[in-house]
């Protein structure tokens, strides 16, 4: 049974309209959305193009790279393994893609609700009783 809180996030997400690209062709998007899956699995679920698209439409970023790259992709589809290989010294525009995407794809990660309690471990809203405050020793 569902409750209440988890109600009314289940109704908004329902109501809510679908995303449309807003720096990105819906195109793009969609091409973007399947690449930053491939890099990081869940992203799509966690909705990290969402906030990479408002990032690039609000100038955080550079959409030019971002299509340079999709195209770059599409023309050659490479395993993502042969990408990261090469993140390090990347030499072509799809493997200097690849590190682009992968830094924003874990920067919007950290910022969605599934990366704040999944991977940071938010636990937002819960009352703590007591706060030990800092345990770790700094000399």
């Amino acid at each position: 049974m569902l409750d209440r809180r988890d109600f009314i996030a289940l109704s908004a997400l329902l109501a809510a309209p679908a995303y449309a690209a807003r720096a990105l062709t819906e195109a793009e998007f969609a091409a973007a959305e399947e690449f930053v899956e491939l890099i990081l699995p869940g992203a799509k679920a966690a909705r990290v193009m969402r906030y990479i698209d408002l990032g690039l439409a609000h100038g955080v970023g550079e959409t030019a790279a971002w299509q340079r790259g999709l195209a770059a992709w599409a023309k050659q589809k490479v395993p993502m393994e042969q990408l990261a290989a090469k993140e390090l010294s990347p030499a072509t525009e799809l493997e200097r893609f690849f590190g682009l995407a992968k830094r924003a794809a874990i920067d919007a990660y950290a910022l969605s609700d599934e990366g704040q309690k999944e991977w940071l471990g938010y636990r937002g809203g819960v009352h703590l009783e007591s706060f030990p405050g800092c345990t770790e020793e700094h000399g």
